[in-house]
């Protein structure tokens, strides 16, 4: 199975959930052979567990901002 069958399925579960991908080809060729689309988060190999952290964290915040952005729609609606 490869990573995005696995993050397709795990969604299906936890819809909230980010996935950041990461290859060693780069994320236009990724996006070209239709692998991922643009929007999504990705790391090229070879990486440092410096950018590693720095993605994760940008995935995790990007979260909480969204999730943020939805509560603040739903009061101004509700």
């Amino acid at each position: 199975m490869s990573g995005k069958e696995l993050a397709e399925r795990l969604k299906v579960l936890r819809p909230e959930m980010k996935v950041p991908y990461m290859s060693g080809y780069t994320d236009n060729a990724v996006v070209r052979r239709g692998v991922i689309s643009k929007d999504v988060d990705f790391l090229e190999k070879p990486f440092t567990p410096e950018v590693l952290a720095d993605k994760v964290r940008h995935v995790l915040d990007e979260r909480e901002r969204r999730k943020s952005v939805g509560l603040m729609e739903n009061h101004q609606t509700g």
